[in-house]
């Protein structure tokens, strides 16, 4: 599922929520609705200047760290973010062993 699929989702689901469609929504948070198509029309990632406008609209339930987490799927997909993912852990290992 990309990004742009968990968007329209989310959308879709605000709709069926609050009655506001997605046009609002991306307008209450400062985002272009046209400039949104066309980021989806060229399979793009929304910028994340984007993000944090939706991370902090009032009506996106969803952190921008999330967000982000859905772009990072679709830039670097599952492989690599389970591989960041293990990396991390051992960082983090290493660091609750240190004295």
């Amino acid at each position: 599922m990309s990004m742009f699929d968990r968007l329209e989702s989310l959308f879709l689901e605000m709709e069926q929520r609050t009655g506001l469609k997605k046009h609002r929504i991306l307008l209450e948070a400062g985002i272009d609705p046209a400039q949104y198509r066309a980021y989806k029309r060229a399979s793009r990632c929304l910028s994340d200047d984007m993000l944090d406008r939706l991370g902090k609209s009032s009506h996106v339930h969803l952190s921008v760290e999330r967000l982000r987490a859905w772009k990072a799927i679709d830039e670097f997909g599952p492989a690599v973010l389970r591989e960041a993912i293990q990396v991390l852990e051992e960082e983090v290992s290493l660091d609750v062993d240190a004295p």
